[in-house]
């Protein structure tokens, strides 16, 4: 292309008049474009004078042709390059290809997280998250649900595999632990419960019947296996389940009798309307009974008590100044009495005095440090020990 622009500004310098010769000598054509094409290449080369764009007034643009321009591509697949578009959750955006022409370039949405929903808007992927879905951190740990065993958080963000060790103790916040936080243990005869760090352990109580140690925890045994005791004031009861307590096998007479020591036995109490008088000689008709009927065990227990409405609060004192007054002075004789607890008024008029010891005998009542007014059914108790042949009011003794 070159050469002819080079042949054609030699025939405009050399004019008209060079034509004839031209025509007389064609044989030089050859040689002369030959050596003109050489010369002219060597100046564009090296940069000296000689022929080019510039001496012809033209200016060279490149040779260069957009994709859509090129004669290959019989129709283009998308507009431009940049140009974005959706296809379902999958973008495309135009791009040049090797052959120039235009084609989209598919990218999918979908990242493969399963919390998350995935879609392609307006050219752009748009992502989701489904609060519903169940995630956690890769390398989180946790407790499995069905053992003491330790999880961690699979790269997925969903999904939790179990490490294989099983915790000694438990498992707790993700980790092995001594034990369960909040849960009850036994050491020993003591009841504890475990701290929330899983390793401290702080006594509860220390249990009378033993610790008893369960699947769920740990408690005080409330009974002696197969031990009849009482499931109640007005029931016996028989110990099936120490964990649980007695269960219910006889009901004792209601307002006579109580529970105590798995039997029925006689309630003493007085009424709202007795005088000082009366309670006296009540109480000594119990006391009197419960000193005359010894028995081969250390203790019996006699009576159970209530004094919610005893008129006044008693001690030895008050009772031997009463008692042995009344019988000194003849204010106070067997005709006093009644029956009770299958003994006459007579016994029983004969055994308070031996109780209270009227001159020359020794009292052999203990009321501690008395019987004050206020302490409700089976606070108290009445017994007979039989080593020390004394009545004795103190605490009712427990259940086995």
């Amino acid at each position: 292309m070159r050469t002819k622009r080079v042949i054609l500004a030699t025939w405009m310098v050399l004019g008209l008049g060079c034509s004839a010769e031209l025509e007389a000598t064609p044989t030089a054509t050859k040689d002369t474009l030959t050596s003109d094409t050489a010369s002219d290449t060597a100046s564009d080369t090296t940069g000296g004078a000689g022929i080019g764009p510039e001496t012809a007034g033209e200016v060279a643009t490149p040779d260069v042709k957009q994709p859509s321009e090129t004669s290959a591509c019989a129709t283009n697949a998308c507009p431009s390059v940049g140009a974005t578009a959706c296809d379902g959750s999958t973008r495309l955006e135009c791009v040049a290809g090797s052959d120039s022409c235009l084609d989209w370039k598919q990218t999918a949405c979908n990242d493969g997280d399963p919390c998350t929903k995935d879609a392609c808007d307006g050219g752009k992927c748009t992502t989701v998250f489904i609060p519903s879905c169940v995630t956690c951190a890769p390398g989180a740990t946790r407790c499995a649900a069905d053992a003491p065993v330790i999880e961690t958080c699979q790269p997925d963000k969903s999904t939790w595999k179990k490490d294989g060790t099983l915790c000694q103790g438990a498992c707790a916040a993700g980790k092995c632990v001594s034990c369960a936080p909040g849960k009850d243990l036994c050491d020993k005869d003591v009841l504890t419960s475990c701290g929330p760090d899983g390793e401290t352990m702080t006594p509860v109580e220390t249990c009378t019947k033993g610790c008893l140690a369960g699947p769920t925890g740990a408690a005080c045994a409330k009974c002696v296996a197969a031990k009849v005791g009482c499931a109640s004031l007005e029931q016996i009861g028989v110990c099936q389940d120490p964990v649980v307590g007695y269960t219910a096998t006889a009901t004792c007479s209601k307002g006579v009798e109580a529970c105590m020591s798995g039997a029925c036995k006689g309630v003493l109490s007085w009424t709202s309307g007795d005088t000082q008088d009366d309670a006296l000689l009540w109480f000594a008709i119990h006391a009197a009974a419960c000193f005359a009927k010894p028995s081969r065990a250390p203790t019996r227990l006699c009576w159970v008590l209530d004094t919610t409405k005893l008129p006044l609060a008693l001690d030895v004192t008050a009772l031997l100044t009463w008692f042995c007054g009344g019988v000194t002075g003849g204010t106070l004789t067997a005709s006093d009495f009644l029956e009770s607890d299958g003994l006459s008024a007579e016994q029983l008029f004969t055994a308070s005095k031996d109780l209270f010891g009227c001159a020359p005998d020794a009292v052999d009542l203990d009321l501690g440090t008395g019987l004050a007014i206020g302490s409700p059914l089976g606070a108290l108790c009445m017994s007979r020990d039989n080593k020390k042949k004394i009545v004795q009011v103190a605490p009712c003794p427990s259940d086995p």
